[in-house]
């Protein structure tokens, strides 16, 4: 399972992080 902290190639772009966030969440 993937973590917010490990997609670290988008933490530059907030909208990814969003969306990343949202699949964790859910």
């Amino acid at each position: 399972m993937f973590h917010v902290s490990d997609v670290h190639f988008g933490a530059e772009d907030p909208a990814a992080i969003a969306w990343f966030s949202e699949r964790v969440a859910d």
